[in-house]
């Protein structure tokens, strides 16, 4: 299974450039019974290459424009009467096609290798086994996000107005909006709750948005072409001291490592199958989260994911000569995930810095 904490269903712990795909199905619905706990909605099958009966090598390379190039590679063939080999690797590299307006430095491509191994053996015409190891590391920039600029305001509704004054279980004036109106009536019941001093506290910090108005801010009209938007990310001055020499931001880093093992064994009656699959991957992340190069105030996030998954299946298909068949199986899944975050808000000025953190 691909699933992770992060993308469920999603490619996150599976690299599409190392599938050497023999066969894909699709199957639509609920799929638990045959694919596993993840395939709540359906499920993509990918059935990779067996080993070839005869010596078989292919080499492939892609080159384009903006700095991409991609190369594969495979060997096959037999080991002995009874066991065969697959072998595969690839790397690439990609620039990307957009720049750090910031930096002038390329955005939105990326960098990885991988290589897998599969060994098929069938010392017997009811007994067979297909092994298949791979490890993949893929490294890509921060994506290519733009950050669009306000043009109007909108509203908020009047029942969202701390204004709007009810009473609560004990009969107690209380607020029933939470949005703190500039325009709430001074008088005694508004003084009781504090609203006052909260209408002085939005003044002095100049009306930033520590407690909101009744207007937000907004964006309204057509968005037009997409070729006058810049990303534009504030350098990456979370491990070294900001300035003009500080870095972009890495991205992302993934490494996976995955292995399966089918096994089956014939009988007069029908097929016993055990399928069983092991995934570990570490996943981390770092980029700039506010997208834009505002300088008194950077938002940062950085994670890191390790993913562990196992799984174990046994199933039997019946072959009876009657008009009757059946399949049934039974399958252990279990995934362990450890995430670290860490959120960063600076705010720069000429005398201070401050930093929080948010570990999880």
């Amino acid at each position: 299974s691909s699933e992770s904490i992060g993308v469920a269903g999603g490619s996150l712990l599976i690299s599409p450039r190392l599938l050497d795909i023999a066969q894909v199905e699709i199957v639509k619905g609920p799929q638990s019974a045959l694919f596993g706990r993840s395939a709540f909605a359906g499920a993509i099958s990918y059935t990779t290459q067996d080993p070839s009966s005869e010596p078989t090598r292919s080499v492939s390379m892609e080159l384009s424009s903006e700095g991409q190039y991609e190369a594969k590679g495979s060997l096959s063939g037999p080991i002995s009467d009874t066991l065969g080999y697959r072998f595969g690797a690839y790397a690439f590299t990609d620039d990307g096609y957009y720049f750090n307006k910031v930096t002038q430095q390329s955005t939105g491509g990326g960098e990885g290798r991988g290589a897998a191994l599969t060994l098929k053996w069938e010392p017997s015409d009811t007994y067979g086994a297909k092994l298949r190891t791979e490890f993949t590391n893929d490294k890509f920039d921060p994506s290519s996000q733009a950050a669009l600029a306000f043009n109007s305001r909108n509203a908020v509704p009047a029942n969202a107005s701390i204004c709007n004054v009810g009473t609560n279980a004990a009969g107690a004036a209380a607020p029933v909006g939470f949005i703190i109106d500039k325009n709430c009536p001074v008088n005694a019941t508004t003084n009781l709750l504090g609203l006052f001093a909260y209408r002085d506290l939005e003044t002095l910090t100049g009306n930033r948005g520590v407690f909101d108005d009744m207007t937000i801010p907004a964006f309204t009209g057509s968005v037009g072409s997409a070729k006058g938007l810049q990303p534009s990310f504030n350098r990456n001055a979370t491990q070294l001291v900001a300035g003009g020499t500080a870095p972009d931001f890495p991205g992302s880093d993934r490494t996976v490592r995955r292995m399966s093992l089918v096994q089956y064994f014939d009988t007069s009656i029908g097929r016993f199958s055990s399928l069983t699959g092991y995934t570990n991957a570490d996943v981390d992340v770092l980029f700039d989260i506010d997208k834009t190069s505002f300088l008194p105030i950077q938002q940062t996030l950085e994670t890191y994911t390790n993913t562990r998954q196992f799984s174990q299946e046994i199933r039997f298909t019946s072959d009876f000569e009657g008009p009757l068949n059946f399949f049934a199986g039974l399958q252990y899944w279990t995934e362990s995930t450890e995430q670290r975050e860490d959120r960063k808000s600076t705010r720069l000025n000429s005398s201070h810095v401050s930093e929080s953190r948010m570990p999880s």
